[in-house]
């Protein structure tokens, strides 16, 4: 769905567990077994705002548009791999807890 206020700006408003992501241009999201793999074109910008699911283990970074995390993901303890482009951090424990 486009953000109102910004047509270019993708915005991925709710996911329901990783049985209910699905490889798709719109979202930029592809699921690999555990694997979270976000692609976000040049201009584009793709808002996350939900927990990652619990049995994710890593995310892929790719496309040089921007990928901005929202979420509290503090059950998160895999890898993240910005490839290309950037990750805007909007909460503190958007990567994972340190704990």
């Amino acid at each position: 769905m486009k953000n109102p206020v910004n047509p270019a700006r993708k915005v991925l408003a709710s996911v329901l567990g990783a049985a209910a992501f699905a490889a798709s241009a719109e979202t930029g999201l592809t699921v690999d077994g555990t694997v979270l793999r976000f692609n976000v074109d040049s201009g584009d910008t793709l808002t996350w705002s939900e927990a990652f699911p619990e049995n994710a283990t890593a995310f892929f970074k790719t496309g040089t548009g921007m990928l901005e995390i929202s979420s509290d993901n503090s059950k998160f303890k895999g890898s993240a791999d910005i490839v290309e482009g950037a990750v805007r951090i909007l909460h503190k424990n958007a990567l994972g807890s340190s704990t």
